[in-house]
């Protein structure tokens, strides 16, 4: 969902950045009259109907318990979102940094069945990705994270990548998709338990950014040896070059390499 300045020298470079946010915020309210749609749905239908008749409609899938509903996205031809099913804004809300925020990127890749029930196949880990975009580029002003395939160049260049990725964070970024990402090596057949917005928000504030305008991407992987594992990829928003942190450029709602 998606939601570049000449200045003069003497304007301060927190007043351009200012005065582009502003400007990006007050045009992103304009084309977009219902930015509470998702959280109208998840809690004004899913939820109300998952306690009163224990069935998720028009959600996929409802778990009060931890917190997080299932909703396939009217785009594309498998595209998930996985909403908590309390109000948090985005990847900005503090509530996720919290050590009981709602289980986001387990929970969205646990439910790829879905997507492959929608494309009528399963599909190998490194297909699928996740996303949460910045609040710089998406439309909703409730917290969601994308499940859908990856483009067939970004599968190939991670693949490629992932080959010879060791522990931890890379040592310097990487170009993926023609932007810039830090990336992290996540080893696991899951994302339970990986307080992974946390580890982001440690890694930007370490490199003087904020995750308040950040995107994440979390693509599945095989490393060496056949382990199972993931790779992270995230980078704030620039609003001097105009990159608005949207790692959902990463998937393909039209799901192509289902089709190979």
């Amino acid at each position: 969902m998606k939601s570049n300045y000449s200045t003069p020298k003497y304007v301060p470079r927190v007043s351009i950045i200012a005065a582009a946010l502003a400007t990006l915020l007050t045009t992103a309210a304009s084309a977009h009259a219902d930015p509470l749609a998702l959280w109208n749905i998840v809690n004004g239908k899913c939820v109300t109907d998952w306690q009163a008749n224990h069935l998720p409609a028009p959600c996929l899938q409802v778990d009060t318990n931890g917190g997080v509903a299932i909703l396939k996205d009217l785009v594309g031809a498998a595209q998930l979102l996985a909403i908590p099913t309390h109000r948090i804004t985005g990847i900005e809300d503090p509530q996720l940094l919290a050590g009981d925020a709602p289980d986001l990127f387990g929970a969205a890749w646990d439910s790829r069945h879905f997507v492959f029930d929608k494309l009528r196949k399963e599909m190998p880990r490194d297909a699928l990705g996740l996303a949460i975009n910045s609040p710089l580029s998406r439309s909703q002003n409730q917290a969601h994270v994308h499940v859908d395939c990856l483009k067939a160049d970004v599968r190939d260049e991670l693949a490629k990548r992932a080959a010879t990725m060791e522990q931890g964070w890379s040592k310097e970024p990487w170009d993926i998709g023609g932007n810039s990402y830090e990336a992290l090596r996540i080893d696991g057949s899951d994302l339970h338990g990986a307080n992974l917005f946390k580890r982001v928000d440690e890694k930007l504030k370490g490199e003087g950014q904020s995750i308040t305008t950040a995107t994440i991407f979390i693509g599945g992987e095989t490393f060496d040896g056949g382990k199972e594992g993931f790779l992270l990829l995230t980078a704030s928003a620039n609003l001097i070059t105009g990159y608005l942190a949207h790692a959902e450029d990463l998937l393909d709602h039209d799901c192509a390499i289902a089709k190979d």
